[in-house]
């Protein structure tokens, strides 16, 4: 995997952390951590309003904001890194991380990792 997404998982990590929020790294950015596949998107589970956390890591990492689902609380934050574009896609859970991983299909997308230890493996 690219070293670059140790960097924005750190950052997104961080962010987060500092406001108090659960997060997760779920679905495909575990999937090809996996298999070895290079990966742009990065998906976040936390235990807030992803939308609105969306708007705050946007402007925290001066990067672009874009709403994919409101009825599911999913948001994208667009983030360059050098010459790397980042797609970090966030959505909410109340119930557990458990309740988001149930929304997907339920192969090896189904899987979460604590962010900030997830982060630490691929450094």
């Amino acid at each position: 995997m690219q070293t670059d997404i140790a960097l924005i998982l750190n950052k997104v990590s961080s962010l987060l952390d500092r406001q108090g929020y659960q997060s997760y790294a779920v679905g495909g950015l575990i999937r090809d951590w996996f298999l070895g596949n290079e990966t742009n998107d990065l998906d976040i589970a936390i235990n807030g309003s992803a939308i609105d956390i969306a708007n705050e890591v946007a402007k925290a990492m001066k990067g672009k904001f874009v709403l994919l689902d409101d009825v599911n609380g999913i948001a994208r934050v667009v983030v360059s890194e050098g010459e790397q574009i980042w797609y970090v896609d966030l959505s909410s859970f109340s119930d557990g991380v458990e309740s988001d991983l149930t929304r997907r299909d339920f192969t090896i997308n189904a899987m979460a990792a604590e962010l900030k230890q997830f982060a630490n493996v691929v450094s």
